[in-house]
């Protein structure tokens, strides 16, 4: 409209991404608090800018809504963006530029946000109609079992109450998913309970919520864009927007299961009706089923083909060359079969006669305990695997050394007690912890090597140090207010205003 020039991504800078690089907050008055800026974000002129971008009234006969626009609001309006502009000014004089290598990652972020993806957006809507369907089913079944004591699957409160009154004789702490798995579990449970809970069990799919996500974020031809944040994570991961993306339900299908449901029921389907009645033909739960079909709701334009990649057991790769296990770099140069390798560790059985929930539990450790994990990272991870490892109690008991027994045992009378996870269990997951740990001494003091060298960086500020002349270079320096930690490939992560705490550790 006024003859400028179009810009190039090439000739932008964002604060926002240099925050959020430098493990600041992403937004202005955040970040720019965080680093102590003087000039300070309007809070009243931010009160007014929201009060202002809605309708006042709508008039009856009038061809539109009436909008907060005196001219004497306007200049408030101003006033507040100007000042926004002073403090980005100032933070943008505080934080550090990004490296060539991560402005380049940023332009192709960018690049990615713009250009979206696809959406199966009629498949969608449709979903969205059953999901609110079976939302209204269950919650009339609720009330029907519960007598209407429970109004819907929802009320917490109220559900809480209740299984209470039926079960005197157990403590009921809630009815989250957590909670609702171990009163199921619970064998005096009275029948009439025990449907309820399962009606609660099956109604609680927050991640059908994601399919509303989707119908609000796509445009007029299907496409959801702005999906990702830049440097969301401290560690420079991306972070998931709207519908989280990086963060969908492990299925509970298989992947030709859900491409049948897809082809021949979703897409086939002309009614809510319909398509219940065809999902209930294959799986007895509509909502566990749509919710294991969320990543197929993503999809290629017509005349495209939908490509996916991910690297492979990159976390247990990346620590074992970090700390030098060569023993586990040695297996993924060769077969790669890690997780069977930690899974005969584990259980004592010579990896051809690993099984495939034996294989599994392999994975978890590596995965959970590589960075330092104990029963408590163990336990969240082996939950999103839906495995339980009372059962496999006796295997890993007769597995492991006497001294590995004493030690578990001492560890549960001190501690374990307190967890809150049943005696056979915890035991089990402590022992799987340190057969995983005495079978990778190189990356347990690892640990203990990055720890020093931390605490001594921030002991020593402006002087770099190094972790062990004989392995990758990883360095620490305090410079100011940040202590950064350079990795090999050149890339800086950023911990502010750093704290050394005393703490008590078994």
């Amino acid at each position: 409209r006024y003859g400028w020039a179009p810009l190039t991504l090439e000739q932008m800078d964002c604060t926002m991404a240099r925050a959020y690089a430098m493990a600041l907050p992403g937004s202005l008055d955040g970040a720019s608090s965080a680093v102590g800026i003087k000039a300070k974000k309007d809070a009243a002129g931010h009160r007014l800018m929201m009060k202002m971008s809605q309708p006042a009234t709508y008039k009856k006969g009038s061809s539109g809504p009436e909008w907060h626009e005196t001219p004497e609001l306007l200049e408030r309006l101003f006033e507040y963006c100007a000042q926004d502009i002073v403090v980005t000014r100032e933070l943008d004089g505080r934080l550090l530029a990004l490296s060539p290598s991560e402005k380049e990652i940023w332009i192709l972020d960018q690049k990615i946000n713009n250009y979206g993806v696809q959406c199966d957006t009629k498949a969608v809507n449709l979903c969205i109609e059953l999901v609110e369907a079976e939302q209204r089913r269950l919650d009339e079944a609720i009330r029907e079992v519960t007598d209407n004591r429970v109004a819907t699957t929802r009320a917490h409160i109220q559900m809480k109450a209740w299984i209470q009154e039926q079960c005197p004789l157990l403590d009921v702490e809630g009815v989250a998913k957590d909670d609702v798995l171990y009163l199921l579990d619970y064998p005096l449970l009275p029948p009439v309970a025990r449907q309820a809970l399962q009606i609660r069990q099956e109604a609680a799919k927050s991640s059908t919520k994601k399919l509303q996500a989707m119908a609000f974020r796509s445009d007029y031809r299907g496409r959801m864009r702005g999906l990702f944040q830049y440097h969301g994570s401290s560690t420079g991961r991306w972070a998931g927007r709207a519908i989280q993306p990086q963060n969908f339900p492990r299925p509970t299908l298989e992947q030709d299961q859900i491409e049948f449901l897809f082809d021949e029921v979703i897409h086939k389907a002309s009614s809510v009706d319909e398509l219940r009645e065809n999902i209930l033909m294959f799986h007895d739960r509509v909502l566990d089923t749509i919710s294991s079909c969320l990543r197929g709701f993503i999809c290629s334009r017509a005349d495209r083909e939908l490509l996916t990649a991910d690297f492979n057991a990159v976390e247990a790769r990346v620590i074992a060359w970090l700390a030098g296990e060569e023993s586990v770099l040695k297996l993924f140069r060769e077969d790669g079969e890690v997780y069977k390798e930690a899974a005969s560790v584990i259980f004592g059985v010579p990896v051809e006669k690993v099984t495939k929930q034996q294989r599994l539990v392999g994975k978890v450790a590596i995965l959970a305990l590589g960075y330092q994990g104990g029963v408590g990272a163990f336990q969240t991870m082996a939950r999103g695997y839906n495995i339980t490892m009372a059962p496999a109690f006796d295997a890993v008991w007769d597995a492991a050394s006497q001294s590995r027994r004493d030690y578990a045992i001492k560890r549960w009378d001190t501690d374990g007690k307190r967890a809150g996870i049943e005696k056979r269990e915890w035991l089990a997951s402590e022992l799987t912890k340190l057969a995983w740990r005495e079978a990778n001494p190189n990356i347990v003091a690892y640990w203990s090597l990055v720890e020093r060298a931390a605490a001594t960086a921030m002991r020593l500020p402006n002087t770099p140090i190094h972790l062990g002349p004989d392995l990758p270079s990883v360095t620490f320096i305090q410079r100011g207010s940040f202590l950064f930690c350079k990795l090999p490939a050149g890339r800086n992560l950023c911990y502010p205003y750093p704290e050394m705490q005393v703490k008590d550790t078994p």
